[in-house]
């Protein structure tokens, strides 16, 4: 047991027998990221031992997560707030390091385009911010995938994209030649 991060989770053999006086814990791992932790050792009828203070960093980066989702939308409309996608270890940690290349792309729902200055966005701190995406045409069901070479990519929540207000008027059919007083 101990101290650190809060949710924290200690694994490993935790419970070891002790051999010549010592017990070898080789296994321990700890799966978030902190500062501060301390463990403590205790065994039946000793004194408590507690550790120095010790860092937890994130493991190398192994996949994409949308931290930040796409929300509802109007057709042709940036996307707000603005959709993070975050460079993760294997136990969700933000690889802070990671300057990753995130692109994302429509995986699912009408056919819309993806419009924006950037649909590839360098992470900074681990993190890709998308803040002027837009999808061309009104929908339900859209989803992103967001991908980087070596990570495994990630597919954003469901969400719908509305028609935007009527601001013209137009013909859908346009009228054609006819005898004077026949119907067009």
């Amino acid at each position: 047991s101990g101290t650190g991060t809060a949710g924290a989770v200690l694994g490993g053999a935790l419970s070891k027998a002790a051999i010549a006086g010592i017990a070898t814990f080789s296994n321990l791992t700890v799966n978030k990221v902190g500062t501060g932790y301390t463990l403590t050792a205790t065994g039946a009828s000793l004194t408590n031992a507690t550790s120095t203070a010790f860092a937890v960093t994130p493991g190398p980066a192994t996949k994409l997560t949308f931290t930040v989702q796409p929300s509802e939308v109007t057709a042709g409309a940036a996307i707000s707030p603005a959709m993070q996608v975050t460079v993760q270890d294997a136990q969700g940690n933000t690889v802070t390091t990671s300057t990753a290349s995130v692109t994302v792309a429509i995986t699912s729902g009408p056919s819309g385009t993806l419009g924006g200055a950037w649909l590839d966005q360098v992470a900074v701190a681990g993190v890709a911010t998308f803040g002027n995406l837009t999808i061309s045409t009104a929908g339900t069901g859209y989803k992103l995938t967001a991908t980087a070479t070596g990570l495994t990519s990630s597919m954003s929540n469901a969400f719908a994209v509305n028609a935007g207000s009527a601001s013209t008027l137009g013909f859908a059919v346009q009228p054609s030649n006819v005898a004077a007083g026949a119907p067009i």
